[in-house]
Protein backbone atom coordinates (compact mmCIF):
# COMPACT_ATOMS: atom_id res chain seq x y z
CA UNK A 1 0.00 0.00 0.00
CA UNK A 2 2.82 2.37 0.88
CA UNK A 3 4.51 1.55 -2.42
CA UNK A 4 1.42 2.61 -4.35
CA UNK A 5 1.27 5.84 -2.35
CA UNK A 6 4.94 6.57 -3.01
CA UNK A 7 4.56 5.76 -6.69
CA UNK A 8 1.54 8.08 -6.89
CA UNK A 9 3.46 10.88 -5.18
CA UNK A 10 6.43 10.36 -7.49
CA UNK A 11 4.15 10.47 -10.53
CA UNK A 12 2.38 13.59 -9.26
CA UNK A 13 5.68 15.39 -8.64
CA UNK A 14 7.00 14.31 -12.03
CA UNK A 15 3.90 15.65 -13.82
CA UNK A 16 4.14 18.93 -11.90
CA UNK A 17 7.82 19.17 -12.91
CA UNK A 18 6.93 18.71 -16.59
CA UNK A 19 4.17 21.35 -16.30
CA UNK A 20 6.61 23.82 -14.73
CA UNK A 21 9.16 23.10 -17.45
CA UNK A 22 6.57 24.07 -20.08
CA UNK A 23 5.78 27.30 -18.20
CA UNK A 24 9.48 28.15 -17.91
CA UNK A 25 9.98 27.51 -21.63
CA UNK A 26 7.03 29.77 -22.50
CA UNK A 27 8.28 32.57 -20.25
CA UNK A 28 11.80 32.24 -21.64
CA UNK A 29 10.40 32.56 -25.16
CA UNK A 30 8.49 35.71 -24.12
CA UNK A 31 11.66 37.17 -22.62
CA UNK A 32 13.57 36.52 -25.84
CA UNK A 33 10.83 38.20 -27.89
CA UNK A 34 10.79 41.22 -25.60
CA UNK A 35 14.59 41.49 -25.73
CA UNK A 36 14.45 41.44 -29.54
CA UNK A 37 11.71 44.08 -29.56
CA UNK A 38 13.69 46.22 -27.13
CA UNK A 39 16.80 45.98 -29.31
CA UNK A 40 14.73 46.99 -32.37
CA UNK A 41 13.21 49.93 -30.50
CA UNK A 42 16.66 51.15 -29.42
CA UNK A 43 17.84 50.99 -33.04
CA UNK A 44 14.73 52.86 -34.23
CA UNK A 45 15.23 55.52 -31.56
CA UNK A 46 18.85 55.96 -32.63
CA UNK A 47 17.76 56.39 -36.26
CA UNK A 48 15.06 58.90 -35.34
CA UNK A 49 17.43 60.93 -33.16
CA UNK A 50 20.28 60.94 -35.67
CA UNK A 51 21.49 64.40 -36.60
CA UNK A 52 20.69 63.78 -40.27
CA UNK A 53 17.09 62.83 -39.48
CA UNK A 54 16.66 65.76 -37.10
CA UNK A 55 17.96 68.16 -39.76
CA UNK A 56 15.48 66.77 -42.30
CA UNK A 57 12.65 67.08 -39.80
CA UNK A 58 13.63 70.65 -38.89
CA UNK A 59 13.75 71.60 -42.58
CA UNK A 60 10.36 69.96 -43.17
CA UNK A 61 8.86 71.92 -40.26
CA UNK A 62 10.35 75.18 -41.51
CA UNK A 63 12.94 75.66 -38.78
CA UNK A 64 15.99 77.76 -39.62
CA UNK A 65 19.41 77.87 -38.06
CA UNK A 66 19.73 80.80 -35.68
CA UNK A 67 22.19 83.55 -36.43
CA UNK A 68 25.36 83.65 -34.35
CA UNK A 69 24.18 86.71 -32.38
CA UNK A 70 20.98 84.87 -31.37
CA UNK A 71 22.88 82.01 -29.72
CA UNK A 72 23.36 82.38 -25.98
CA UNK A 73 25.86 80.07 -24.31
CA UNK A 74 24.96 79.29 -20.70
CA UNK A 75 28.04 78.53 -18.59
Amino acid sequence: MAAIGLASLFLMFRLKNVELDYEIAAITKQIDLIKTENRDLHARRARLLSSENLKKLAWKLGFVEPKAEKIIVVP
